[in-house]
């Protein structure tokens, strides 16, 4: 009824049988690759390196075209649904049954045919049909415990124990007034216990150490479902942890700058606390989810807060007029920064 191409045969001596197989043109084009004949009729043109078989037939089904051999053996190239309309058909909508969310959509291939009716068939768990979950609320917590290294310069006396103490107590410590910057307060201990005495002596030496701290860093993520059919409409996220981790150089410059202003030869350290080593909270973030008519999602908004420390710069805390002990090597405070106010 038609032309069409022998393109193999095969013959079975026990059955005496010769088996011939035929296609028309464009089987033997898929076969040979040859599109000389196929590809002036692509919809799409295509780069040289591009022109095989299989690039050319994607080409049709993306423009929604079909190619045929006719019956005299020619190619001949059509449009699916030439001349349809949608006129009179009501556009479509996202839908929800009972309650369930359609998560996405694809079309039908174009060689498929248009469908009289679609039917959905879905499972529910028996007795959970009433209980969407709306209103559920879920918390997450991590905990997550380590060490740290405090940033700041500390020392301390060693030496062998001794009985000997020095003939006088160590001068306390005078009140300290800076050219520039606001100093700390002079700290608590004043260095007149017997331990401290002994340090003084010539048997110890004054050495750089490491300060350890245990830190601990808490993340508590909170998930409300209170979305249509019981979807998820909130989280809330919220994280607690050491100032140094937020800002490590504050800090250090703070321990620093009270140091050089108290430290004695019997407080190396001038009895200057290490500051930023309480947990504190360090930001937040809060998701929102939004819901259409037909309970698809719609829109996802998320805000996210940090401490201001933690986009602090040196210039923020540090003196900007030099001064004769910044000249000396000392850090000078402009002003202490707050550890507890978050920006968007």
């Amino acid at each position: 009824r038609g032309l069409l191409y022998v393109v193999d045969h095969s013959y079975a001596p026990e059955a005496e049988q010769v088996e011939v197989q035929l296609a028309c043109k464009l089987g033997l084009i898929a076969l040979s690759n040859d599109v000389s004949n196929l590809i002036g009729l692509s919809p799409i043109p295509l780069d040289v390196t591009q022109q095989q078989f299989s690039n050319i037939s994607a080409a049709f089904c993306s423009a929604g075209q079909y190619v045929y051999q006719s019956n005299d053996g020619s190619l001949q190239a059509g449009q699916f649904f030439a001349g349809d309309t949608t006129a009179g058909t009501s556009a479509g909508e996202w839908v929800a049954i009972d309650s369930v969310t359609s998560l996405s959509v694809t079309p039908l291939a174009g060689s498929s045919p248009i469908p009289d009716s679609i039917r959905v068939q879905y499972q529910v768990p028996k007795d959970t049909l009433a209980d969407d979950r709306r209103g559920h609320i879920e918390t997450v917590r991590t905990d997550s415990k380590y060490f740290l290294d405090f940033p700041g310069i500390s020392y301390q006396r060693v030496g062998e124990p001794s009985e000997d103490k020095p003939s006088a107590a160590p001068a306390p410590l005078d009140d300290v007034t800076s050219d520039c910057g606001n100093p700390p307060p002079k700290p608590k201990s004043d260095g007149k216990n017997d331990t401290e005495y002994v340090s003084c002596t010539d048997k110890y030496e004054t050495v750089r150490t490491r300060e350890t701290i245990p830190a601990t860093k808490t993340e508590i993520q909170t998930s409300y479902y209170s979305g249509p059919a019981g979807q998820l409409s909130r989280i809330y996220t919220t994280q607690t942890g050491l100032g140094i981790e937020v800002n490590q150089q504050y800090y250090s410059d703070k321990y620093s700058y009270c140091r050089a202003l108290w430290a004695t030869k019997c407080q190396p350290n001038g009895g200057c606390p290490f500051e930023g080593i309480t947990e504190i909270p360090i930001g937040y973030s809060e998701v929102i989810y939004y819901y259409g008519s037909a309970n698809e999602l719609v829109k996802t908004v998320q805000d996210t807060y940090a401490l201001t420390l933690s986009a602090a710069q040196p210039i923020d805390w540090r003196a900007r007029v030099a001064s004769p002990s910044e000249i000396s090597g000392i850090t000078q405070f402009s002003q202490s920064l707050s550890d507890s106010t978050l920006f968007l």
